[in-house]
């Protein structure tokens, strides 16, 4: 048996809730691409193009956990990643390091180009457009980028044509932020407790006392 308790998304809630969402104004064209560690999850051939992408303001964040990920089997290779990156011009595309989350890189940035990622969801709070560089089946709230197209043409159309996504994007956020209410701490103490009483095997001692009698304590 298992169960799925939502406790909510304090760094989140705390960065919506101080208006940090809209303090900082957009980058006009500005484009920020996400990055992930995984073979399945990740995908570094947008690093084959990012450097044609004339005319936008290009921002690359590297995942925390990607340079040593080739000592998991499901890592990328050192090499690989070594290569992809080197292709990256510093002159034309910023490369950002995320020590303490992606939500304050995101802030002025008017589109991410995402992975299976939490980053993806992350970018709801902003609720502004996305388009991913590899297809999932949990991730419909933007298009999944064709490679073999013209790149900057899909990125311009997610900026300046209609949005077909709004919607999708909209009932995701809404879920994503559903618990934003400050009673996280509340939610996560009553599940810690519910779960000691019902999984939690409850002991009994039984304690002398200097008058013969014997009292019971109950111990989990």
């Amino acid at each position: 048996d298992y169960r799925v308790e939502i406790i909510g998304w304090p760094k989140g809630e705390n960065f919506y809730n101080n208006n940090c969402l809209h303090n900082k104004p957009i980058i006009p064209n500005s484009v920020l691409v996400a990055s992930n560690w995984t073979r399945e999850r990740g995908d570094l051939r947008i690093c084959d193009y990012i450097n044609d992408l004339s005319g936008l303001d290009r921002t690359f964040m590297i995942h925390p956990r990607i340079e040593l990920s080739h000592s998991s089997q499901r890592g990328m290779p050192a090499d690989y990643i070594s290569a992809q990156f080197k292709k990256m011009d510093p002159s034309l595309v910023k490369v950002v390091r995320c020590p303490k989350g992606v939500l304050e890189h995101m802030r002025d940035r008017a589109v991410l180009m995402g992975v299976v990622s939490s980053s993806s969801f992350e970018w709801l709070l902003f609720n502004r457009p996305i388009i991913f560089l590899k297809k999932s089946e949990y991730l419909n709230f933007g298009p999944v980028l064709d490679y073999g197209g013209d790149i900057k043409k899909q990125i311009l159309g997610l900026l300046n044509g209609p949005d077909g996504f709004f919607c999708l994007r909209e009932l995701a956020r809404s879920k994503l932020m559903s618990h934003f209410d400050g009673q996280y701490a509340t939610r996560f103490n009553d599940m810690v407790g519910d779960l000691e009483r019902h999984f939690i095997p409850a002991r009994v001692f039984f304690v002398p006392s200097t008058s013969g009698r014997r009292f019971a304590t109950l111990e989990r």
